[in-house]
């Protein structure tokens, strides 16, 4: 045990990377069964899947954690009941009002299981390890990062109706914003609890603990910010790979996932963005995910080629306003929450 401790904590890129496939293509027979088949009773076990990304940078820190933890559990158990209430909460109301489900029984005791392993990434955030707390330390806290948790989403929105515009001007068939399925108040409603649902399953609880709040900033201490978008996009795209296999996607041919890399690379380029300028935290780089995934949603039947431009222009505008084919400036140590700084002393 003591030298896979020891292999993993001079290893940890590959082993996060190792270890999230595993746990995240191991389970992942489990989508096909939820969403093919009708067993909705397996989902836990494909919201085990999708949070891999975030348990594995869990059980990485607590392996390579050398203090010792504080003897209470008590506020990890407070932070895990409160997380269960609310995420159970949202996962209802994501179900009734905009999925239309009736509440059942079974639904009201099946919801505590499967909103588990969401509850569980956030009462880690009050783990008695300190590295496990120091690493999710940014996923609550709001202090100093106010602008960026509020221009990420009018960013990608922003984004969205640009791409919009230059279709109109391209004489393309594009979304009518006066067709929406919901409107005034209702489209309010629904945007807010879809936002929501976003966060909690599992755009910041399951994926950017572990994308950007763990993996990162050991990319960045490694390399340019170009190589290590690069790096995330491959990851997070095959990831994904059982999940959207069951959705129906053609993921068994060579050119989904050459559009599949060539639509996610400028994505991964924004949301890491915002998480640099933000000095690392979890809670921004999930917010900005979360509106990305909300507003392809509710903006149906966008021009894939033409938005898919229009973002990467704007991801083109920050690499050469950021310089990211260099290195940044302290990047082994500014981002002291994930562990970076024990590494770069050690190391010294």
């Amino acid at each position: 045990m003591d030298r896979l401790k020891f292999w993993i904590r001079n290893n940890q890129l590959v082993a996060f990377f190792c270890l999230t496939l595993i746990l995240s293509w191991g389970l992942g027979f489990s989508f096909y069964l939820v969403f093919q088949d009708g067993y909705e009773f397996l989902f836990p076990i494909s919201a085990v899947a999708i949070c891999a990304p975030a348990l594995t940078g869990i059980i990485i820190s607590r392996l390579c954690d050398n203090e010792p933890g504080n003897n209470s559990k008590q506020p990890f158990w407070r932070a895990f009941v409160i997380a269960l209430a609310v995420s159970s909460v949202i996962f209802l109301a994501n179900n009734v009002i905009i999925n239309r489900a009736v509440i059942s029984p079974i639904m009201m005791l099946f919801t505590p299981i499967v909103v588990s392993p969401v509850a569980y990434v956030f009462g880690a955030a009050f783990s008695r390890f300190p590295t496990v707390r120091r690493y999710l330390s940014t996923v609550f806290q709001v202090r100093f990062v106010w602008g960026w948790l509020l221009l990420a989403p009018v960013v990608l929105l922003g984004l969205n109706l640009l791409s919009i515009w230059f279709c109109n001007l391209l004489g393309r068939q594009t979304v009518q914003l006066s067709n929406l399925p919901f409107k005034r108040f209702d489209l309010v409603k629904v945007l807010a609890i879809s936002f929501l649902y976003q966060i909690f399953f599992f755009n910041l609880s399951g994926e950017e603990v572990g994308w950007r709040g763990f993996t990162l900033p050991r990319l960045l201490a490694q390399t340019n910010p170009i190589i290590a978008s690069m790096v995330l996009t491959f990851f997070w795209a095959i990831y994904h790979a059982f999940y959207w296999g069951a959705l129906g996607d053609p993921v068994m041919t060579t050119q989904y996932w050459i559009d599949t890399f060539i639509r996610l690379f400028p994505a991964t380029v924004i949301i890491s963005c915002f998480y640099i300028h933000s000095k690392g935290s979890i809670l921004v780089a999930g917010i900005t995910h979360a509106a990305a995934n909300t507003f392809f949603t509710y903006l149906p039947g966008l021009d894939w080629p033409v938005h898919t431009a229009t973002i990467y222009g704007f991801s083109l505008v920050i690499i050469i306003l950021e310089r990211w084919w260099e290195e940044l400036p302290d990047s082994g140590t500014i981002y002291t929450h994930s562990g970076l700084m024990m590494e770069t002393e050690d190391r010294v």
